[in-house]
């Protein structure tokens, strides 16, 4: 059975209308709860700057289409992307931006850390440091 056979045409059309002007805060990840941080992205929140630092992360991402978001906000999508099967509509409420902005911003972190890791070959294993490895690894 559908929604719209259930309630009336004017209540569907008010309730579709207030689903549609949703809003959510911005995301912050200074107010985020330490445990929280680590459900979400699998990594701890004191974590994540050098994580940041060691994938040379830029400061700021900035979508075809005019969307900007900054380096660790766009790091922390990615994470929360790769830390378990979910879609990007399930994002929306922890980054406060449409699926297509996720997508877009995803996918330009991805294309970031692959730029910087290409020149990773058999013969350079041995010139980078541990911490950066397990960094790559837990990724």
């Amino acid at each position: 059975m559908l929604l719209r056979e259930i309630i009336s045409d004017k209540e569907y059309f008010i309730l579709s209308d207030y689903a549609s002007q949703r809003t959510y805060p911005l995301f912050a990840l200074e107010s985020m709860l330490i445990d929280e941080c680590k459900t979400e992205f699998l990594f701890e929140k004191t974590h994540l700057p050098l994580l940041a630092d060691k994938l040379q992360s830029p400061p700021m991402f900035k979508c075809s289409q005019g969307s900007v978001a900054n380096g660790m906000e766009a790091l922390c999508m990615l994470l929360k992307g790769l830390s378990y099967p979910c879609l990007y509509a399930d994002m929306v409420h922890t980054f406060a931006r449409p699926i297509a902005v996720l997508s877009m911003v995803t996918s330009q972190v991805l294309d970031s850390i692959h730029d910087i890791t290409i020149f990773l070959t058999k013969d350079h294993w041995k010139n980078i440091p541990m911490l950066y490895l397990h960094l790559l690894w837990l990724c």
